[in-house]
């Protein structure tokens, strides 16, 4: 996400660095046109007149990159707006095929679910292959949550407590995904199929932790990392961190 001047400077300016924003909030303004707030921790305002070259991408791959003009007021910091209309017809498309991409607020908000199990699946792996499974989730969420911006996330959550229509869709993006994400590390921690009924029901245990800690988070406030972490020390000692343990309890 950069910012273009709207007339040209007597010298070239530098390039501004990309940002990364996060939809806050979804408003309806007619039955074809939607207004998204993004949020970005380091936006500095604006000038009247100044475009954003915005990518946005679906889950699918599907991106789109065009400068368009914002609708917020100038002096507004750390978030600005601007409408889907907008976005389609700068890109080019129809509405009806942005909407075929992002159809609803529900698959706006799953971006957020889609960057963090992302982020996950890779800090999972490059942990040590002797360490204790829950352990090295427990690590490794611990690296991710600690990269994201913290108020952006709060404003999603927010987004989504405000929006009872969503919530169906957010929780089973996080058990289709995350949970997924989960398992399949599991399972191939303990030589078997992702699927299979262990990895499944820890990956299902180790979700409703870290749905549950962040959930305490965004009503108690404090430190995620730390919420995370002393979420799953609570997990640790009822399940154990030895594996064999898992097979002996699921034999039973």
């Amino acid at each position: 996400m950069g910012v273009t001047s709207p007339s040209a400077p007597a010298r070239r300016p530098s390039p501004i660095a990309w940002q990364l924003a996060t939809v806050s909030a979804i408003r309806s303004e007619t039955p074809r046109v939607r207004s998204l707030t993004l949020a970005a921790p380091s936006w500095p305002g604006h000038r009247a007149g100044q475009h954003v070259d915005l990518r946005l991408t679906a889950a699918d791959g599907y991106s789109v990159e065009r400068s368009y003009s914002i609708a917020s007021e100038p002096e507004r910091t750390g978030e600005f707006e601007v409408t889907v209309e907008e976005i389609a017809s700068k890109a080019h498309i129809s509405v009806r095929t942005f909407y075929r991409y992002f159809p609803a607020k529900e698959d706006v908000l799953q971006l957020q679910i889609d960057r963090r199990c992302a982020a996950l699946r890779a800090a999972l792996w490059t942990r040590p292959v002797d360490e204790a499974p829950l352990h090295s989730l427990r690590v490794a969420l611990e690296e991710v949550v600690a990269a994201e911006d913290s108020a952006s996330l709060q404003r999603w959550i927010t987004v989504i407590a405000s929006t009872p229509t969503v919530v169906r869709g957010v929780l089973g993006g996080i058990q289709l995904k995350g949970q997924r994400a989960i398992a399949d590390f599991f399972g191939d921690r303990l030589g078997l199929p992702g699927d299979d009924l262990v990895p499944t029901m820890l990956a299902a245990a180790a979700g409703g932790v870290i749905q549950a800690a962040q959930t305490r988070w965004y009503f108690q406030g404090g430190d995620l990392p730390t919420a995370f972490s002393e979420a799953f020390d609570v997990l640790e000692r009822g399940v154990g961190t030895d594996p064999k343990s898992w097979y002996t309890h699921a034999s039973t």
